[in-house]
């Protein structure tokens, strides 16, 4: 009876114990720092709820939302309203932000583009908001904004390193580092995908192709009152049905280069400036069959206008994306002021077509 006792008392404070350890994990996990609900409708997926489900890439996350699921287009780039018709891009009303700061881009007009599908190895928690935002989460008009943000030295200091081998030849590698000292933290964390994919059957003797090759580096660095970020993605594809009518291209590549960079610092309690710059270089090779029909004679031999009629085109677009702003924030008993000012500047660098400049 005493054996018993005792057995049954320590059984029921371990439970205890284990409860209390959850309870606290719950209260100070990331999330309960990040959370608005002025944001919009959430829905959370905690670091808990993310190794749940083994996710490793924002696609597996994506698949899990209540109200959007994750698509993409006939260019294979991660397009969740698409309606697999000809338009370029129909998601530019999700709006993508890593650690408060939106990653954009001139081209198609959202981060989702290229980062619907990013590894987020480096990722501690991610905040889905339904509806319209708030002035203080938006720069562009959206009804759905994502939040991704990233984890704390605090909690994952030193080094990390990890490898994953798939069928049909998909691997992926990343690594990663983070340290907290007394007056700063700072992480990197770099990976590298490479995606065989399922080919598409179009009826003819070559099957579209959506394979990817993608390297990305992640990294900041912030003190008690600034933060920089610097990401840099590489992503080479196989553009599946690319800009061909018939979905039976000759040839559909799409290669892009992807540069983000953020300042963020708070002059007080009240005021906070934020500014960022996004760079984004795009390689496009696209071939089709000349035909001559009627139909390719007034609308193309590829969908895209800058083919002028050509069944070849091999073009490269830079643009550029500047945005800025500057806060007041301040509460008043039960009551949030905010106040400010915010502008985005988006600007086409370069356009070749075929090595001639445009």
């Amino acid at each position: 009876m005493i054996f018993l006792g005792l057995l049954s008392s320590s059984m029921l404070y371990a439970h205890e114990i284990d409860n209390i350890l959850q309870e606290y994990n719950k209260k100070n996990a990331l999330s309960q720092k990040t959370i608005d609900e002025n944001k919009g409708h959430l829905v959370l997926f905690t670091r808990e709820r993310l190794e749940r489900m083994h996710a490793r890439t924002l696609k597996d996350v994506f698949k899990m939302t209540p109200v959007i699921y994750y698509n993409e287009n006939r260019i294979a780039l991660p397009d969740p309203s698409t309606s697999g018709t000809f338009e370029p891009y129909r998601s530019n009303f999700i709006r993508l932000y890593i650690d408060g700061v939106e990653v954009t881009q001139g081209w198609m007009g959202s981060g989702v583009m290229l980062y619907g599908d990013v590894n987020i190895d480096f990722v501690d928690h991610i905040e889905f908001y339904f509806a319209i935002p708030s002035f203080d989460s938006s720069v562009e008009a959206s009804y759905l904004t994502v939040f991704l943000y990233s984890k704390d030295p605090k909690r994952d200091s030193g080094g990390k390193a990890s490898v994953v081998q798939g069928n049909r030849g998909y691997n992926a590698q990343t690594l990663s580092y983070g340290e907290q000292t007394e007056d700063l933290a700072y992480m990197v964390n770099f990976s590298h995908t490479n995606a065989k994919r399922e080919t598409v059957n179009n009826g003819t003797s070559t099957p579209l192709s959506r394979d990817f090759e993608r390297t990305q580096l992640f990294s900041y660095i912030k003190t008690k009152d600034q933060m920089f970020h610097l990401q840099v993605m590489k992503k080479n594809t196989d553009s599946l049905a690319g800009f061909s009518w018939d979905a039976t291209p000759l040839e559909s590549e799409i290669d892009y280069l992807n540069l983000h960079m953020d300042y963020a610092i708070d002059f007080s309690e009240h005021w906070h400036a934020q500014f960022a710059y996004d760079w984004l270089k795009t390689d496009i090779r696209q071939s089709d069959e000349y035909r001559g029909t009627p139909f390719t004679q007034n609308y193309g031999e590829l969908t895209w206008a800058d083919a002028l009629g050509s069944n070849t085109f091999y073009g490269e677009y830079k643009n550029s994306t500047y945005t800025g702003e500057v806060t007041y924030r301040e509460t008043i008993a039960d009551h949030q002021v905010t106040a400010g000012i915010k502008g985005r500047y988006k600007k086409l660098d370069s356009f070749k077509n075929n090595g001639q400049d445009m």
